[in-house]
């Protein structure tokens, strides 16, 4: 017999990725995630769950999660949680993939209102926000003790390294996610938000910050800063071996630059110019 329950207030706090798909039975749960969104500390807390509850929960990280999700819940079968970034939840909502949470007040005071908005789609909750990821800048610590906190400086350094055939920076700068800092330190934006929410007609992505940012952008690239064609993949082979002081990620590449961890450190991403601000949120 299978039944519909809404997510358990246990589980809650930390599947809160995504939302119950289809239902679980009386005694088992199945969970799916990606294997880079930490699914060790999700088995921990399935495992005292199965001690609380008596009901197994399976946790499993396909390949190509996003679309066999859709294929599975299509076809009625799938999991009973997934766990996943909110930039597929519209499309799963309107899908009627997925259901609508209502989350106690008490419940929802323990996070901040933003990761609330992020779960809200056509004025109703689907998820429970577990994590917020955002960019940064990694570095090398046998290259540079001190990152540099502006691109101006990350510009002296790249001089001073090319002697020695090594860069000062590398990023994915052709893609929107790691190149938003450029565009947002100085006042680029993708919708103007109000105290209702997006004003869908008020667009940043060109106004006279965004246009800024891009320009600096070309400049950097124009003077050999950032190498023509740099991709992320370029990056992280790069970074890996060594030849690379810094680089723009976020959290789910993992493995790919853990490799280096004993010698790699995190900080804020760069400013450009003392007025502007560093913008990595993701």
């Amino acid at each position: 017999m299978t039944r519909r329950y809404a997510l358990p207030a246990c589980l809650a706090a930390i599947a809160l990725g995504g939302s119950p798909a289809l239902a679980f039975e009386d005694d088992s749960l199945t969970i799916w995630m990606g294997d880079n969104k930490g699914p060790e500390g999700i088995r921990e807390v399935a495992e005292r769950f199965t001690q609380e509850t008596g009901i197994d929960v399976e946790i499993v990280n396909p390949d190509n999660l996003t679309d066999r999700f859709q294929q599975a819940a299509g076809s009625g079968k799938g999991p009973d949680i997934v766990i996943w970034a909110h930039d597929r939840m519209g499309e799963w909502a309107q899908s009627g993939l997925i259901k609508t949470m209502s989350p106690s007040t008490e419940y929802r005071e323990r996070y901040f209102d933003f990761t609330w908005d992020a779960m809200v789609w056509n004025g109703e909750t689907y998820g429970y926000p577990i994590s917020v990821e955002s960019l940064g800048l990694i570095y090398n610590k046998d290259i540079v003790q001190t990152p540099p906190e502006s691109f101006e400086a990350l510009a002296e350094l790249d001089a001073e390294l090319s002697e020695e055939g090594k860069k000062a920076i590398l990023f994915d700068y052709g893609e929107p996610y790691y190149g938003w800092p450029l565009l947002a330190a100085n006042g680029g934006y993708p919708y103007k938000r109000t105290a209702e929410g997006y004003d869908v007609g008020d667009i940043g992505v060109n106004n006279a910050g965004a246009v800024e940012g891009a320009q600096r952008l070309r400049e950097l690239i124009d003077s050999g800063v950032l190498p023509e064609g740099t991709d992320y993949n370029v990056m992280a082979s790069r970074f890996n071996r060594g030849e690379v002081a810094t680089m723009i990620s976020g959290p789910g590449p993992g493995a790919t630059w853990k490799r280096a961890a004993s010698t790699s450190a995190w900080r804020r991403c760069p400013r450009w110019g003392r007025k502007g601000r560093s913008r990595c949120s993701g």
